[in-house]
Parts: structure tokens; C-alpha cells; sequence
């Protein structure tokens, strides 16, 4: 469930012209040096439109392919981040659930950003468009690639069939369905991941949000607590996503996993990078509102700290935006 108004960083720059920004690209990558912080000030404060515009005017003008160029000129996660701007939304979805299976490991994380989060609507994209690029089905590769619990619930998730146009529970379902997830979790011996499957992906995070409001009727902790003691690993992490995409917003979600990208030792660029650039044309300003009231630290401050370089600034340049 996203919030009411969702607020992006990046949206349509009012005074675009699309050619002198392709001259600027072609110039800032002409020669032996390259003018990495030109590039970011373009691409990073641009929208999805008016990106894809740039990349027509640079073909027809100079007979290259501007994805091609910024590919030779640039490297590392400032390559990539640069390239991902160029992909719809539905498109970048697509491209990280397949880098999510492919190969011999599979990223679960990427699989729980998309499927746990997104409306029926936007899987149903997904699936096709996943359809048409790789001619597999995406819950075939989803199959192939995950195992037990976790797998239950990308197998019913990518039926895109949650009941997000039913009407609300009321008190005595949302009760109903609260107390029969206390009884098959906090209250037994053993789990019945089943029962928790049934509600977690076939009802609408609006109901959902009913639920797990009940729920506290019946475990003062709350079912995040639930989760927690019942749950581990990718699983855990599934029914978490949903559970808070449907009490906080899916963006109190997203800067949970920007958080946990970023803290300790090490960062999970490939993670930062996938969030930092689908949320920017939808919400990542709401989302670095939810990432200072839970960690009373602002999002910037904490990629200040943490990256350096041009893939620094072009994070920094994002979250700032266009979007005054």
C-alpha cells in the first residue's frame, strides 16, 4: 500500500530541451577526459521521458547510441545507476527479478522489494513484460529458484490476485482473521505457514492493515513481534515487507531496506542502487521522510557517509532531484 501522496524526487523539468542536453552529454564524454559531474547533473535530474527523449536526440544527432557511450566512459555502480535511468520502472523490475535468479545464487532481497510491495496492476505488468523479454514465465524462473516457505509466497503473489478491491473486513472478520494467526503461530507449538500464507497473500493491504491492527487484541507486540519469533530468513522477510507495507506504507519499507543497505560494515550497493532509482520518479521523497523519522537521521546524511565518489553524487544529486 503506498501512501495517499507519494512525493518523488525527479519528476519533469519544466525548461527541458532535450537537444541541448544531448549536446552537453556528448561533449561532457568527447576526448580523453570525461565530465562525470556534468553527466550527473543531466541524467540524475531528469525524468523517465524526458531521458528517453535525450537518447533519440543523441542517436539522431551524432549516429552513437548514448547508452553505449555512457557504458565505454563510465564504471563501477555509477555505470550501472547511470544505465538503470534509462529503464522504465516496470523495466527495471523486470531486469532485477531475472539478475535476482540468474546464475548460482539467488537474491531474495530484490525478489521480497518487488513482489511484497507492489499492487496487482503493477506485477500483472511485470509478468508481461518479464513474458515478452525473456520468453519464460516469471513464476516459472520463481519456481526454479526458491524452495519451501519463501517459495509459497512468491508462487502466490505472482497470481497478482490479492482482494484489493474488496470492501473493508470490519471489526469481527479483521478479528476473526487475527485471532486464527495468533492460534496457528504465537499460540502452538510450531507454525502453520499455510494459514499465514492464506491471509498474507490473498488479502488487500487495506484489509490487511485491519488485521494486523486486531491483532494486538491477541498479542500485545504486534505481529512484526510475531513474525520475528515465528519466521526466519527470505520468509520472514516476506511476510515483514507486506505486514509493514500495510501498516506504515510501502515507503516506511523502502527506507527500511535503504537502512539496512547501508549500516555496519560493508554496503549492499546493488540493493541501494535498485532503490535509490525506481523510487526517485515515485516516492523517494516520502520514503527519506519515513528514513528520518525511524533512524532520526536524515537519508542524505547517512549516503554522505557511507559512499564516495561520482556514484556518491549521482546518489545525492537523486534524493535532492528536481522536484522544489
Amino acid at each position: 500500500m503506498a501512501a495517499s501522496n507519494p512525493v518523488p524526487s525527479v519528476v519533469d523539468r519544466e525548461d527541458f530541451d532535450g537537444e541541448s542536453d544531448a549536446i552537453a552529454l556528448y561533449k561532457a564524454m568527447k576526448g580523453a577526459g570525461t565530465d562525470e559531474e556534468l553527466i550527473i547533473s543531466i541524467i540524475c535530474r531528469r525524468s523517465y521521458g524526458q531521458l528517453k527523449e535525450i537518447e533519440a536526440v543523441y542517436q539522431q544527432l551524432y549516429g552513437r547510441l548514448l547508452i553505449d557511450d555512457l557504458k565505454a566512459d563510465l564504471s563501477g555502480y555509477f555505470e550501472k545507476l547511470s544505465v538503470a535511468l534509462f529503464m522504465s520502472n516496470i523495466e527495471q523490475d523486470v531486469a532485477n527479478l531475472k539478475e535476482a535468479v540468474k546464475g548460482a545464487g539467488t537474491d531474495e532481497s530484490a525478489i521480497v522489494e518487488i513482489l511484497c510491495t507492489r499492487n496487482n496492476g503493477e506485477i500483472e505488468l511485470i509478468k508481461r513484460q518479464y513474458k515478452k523479454k525473456y520468453e519464460v514465465e516469471l513464476v516459472e524462473d520463481l519456481m526454479g529458484d526458491t524452495s519451501g516457505d519463501f517459495k509459497r509466497i512468491v508462487v502466490s503473489l505472482c497470481s497478482a490476485r490479492r482482494d484489493e478491491r474488496g470492501g473493508e473486513l470490519g471489526e469481527e472478520t479483521a478479528a476473526y482473521l487475527a485471532q486464527m494467526l495468533y492460534e496457528k503461530g504465537e499460540n502452538e507449538i510450531g507454525t502453520d505457514e499455510v494459514a499465514f500464507n492464506r491471509v498474507f497473500c490473498r488479502r488487500g493491504f487495506h484489509q490487511l492493515r485491519e488485521v494486523f491492527e486486531a491483532y494486538t487484541q491477541f498479542h500485545e507486540e504486534g505481529i512484526l513481534d510475531t513474525l520475528d519469533n515465528e519466521f526466519s530468513g527470505c520468509t520472514k522477510d516476506g511476510y515483514r515487507a507486506i505486514a509493514i507495507t500495510a501498516l506504515e506504507g510501502r515507503e516506511s519499507f523502502f527506507a527500511e531496506k535503504l537502512h539496512s543497505a547501508m549500516e555496519g560494515l560493508g554496503t549492499n550497493d546493488d540493493q541501494l542502487l535498485r532503490l535509490m532509482v525506481s523510487r526517485s520518479r515515485q516516492d523517494l521523497l516520502t520514503v527519506a521522510e519515513r528514513f528520518e523519522q525511524k533512524y532520526e537521521q536524515t537519508l542524505e546524511a547517512f549516503i554522505d557517509d557511507d559512499i564516495s565518489g561520482d556514484y556518491k553524487l549521482a546518489l545525492l544529486t537523486l534524493l535532492r532531484g528536481n522536484n522544489d
